[in-house]
């Protein structure tokens, strides 16, 4: 089921019921929002992939996506691979 947010306080809002196995989010207009709803999906659900597509990167956000295990960070524009989401999926399942 894919299910998005336009903005994180809605992301942050539906994580509990939704359990994502995967989250993309674009920290950058609001990087303290987007690391708060990266830290709440990756705090009970430790296995849960994140993929970081930022549109406004800079060497603070990077430090601090890495800093939050982030498993993918990729700049905008640039494309995500379905071959590169599929090793994410895979390697949480142990496959």
């Amino acid at each position: 089921v894919l299910t998005i947010a336009p903005e994180a306080a809605v992301a942050g809002r539906n994580l509990a019921r939704l359990q994502p196995d995967v989250l993309i989010i674009d920290p950058s207009p609001s990087p303290e929002a987007g690391s708060a709803v990266i830290a709440a999906v990756k705090r009970p659900l430790p296995g849960a992939r994140v993929i970081v597509l930022a549109s406004a990167p800079t060497a603070g956000l990077r430090r601090r996506m890495r800093d939050l295990g982030v498993d993918l960070y990729l700049e905008k524009p640039a494309p995500l691979l379905v071959d590169d989401l599929r090793r994410l999926l895979a390697a949480a399942r142990g496959s």
